[in-house]
């Protein structure tokens, strides 16, 4: 596996346990709108896959929402 792709992994691993309230940005690349992205993620988008961690399933027609704001945050 690559460096990059383990890295990513990692982070989104951490980021599902992470319990403060705080952001947690995402240190790699974001998309045009500024939200953490990945291609090595089932879902390219951080927060997304950080809460499917940490929630589990995001039933269909659901949003998955930042309560800071901040596109870059991956905090579930």
């Amino acid at each position: 596996m690559k460096k990059k792709t383990q890295d990513h992994l990692d982070f989104v691993n951490a980021a599902s346990t992470h319990e403060s309230g705080e952001c947690l940005i995402w240190p790699y690349t974001v998309d045009k709108n500024g939200y953490g992205y990945s291609a090595s993620l089932v879902d390219k988008r951080v927060h997304r896959a950080v809460y499917i961690l940490a929630h589990g399933r995001i039933e269909s027609g659901s949003v998955v929402m930042h309560t800071c704001d901040n596109p870059a945050c991956a905090n579930p």
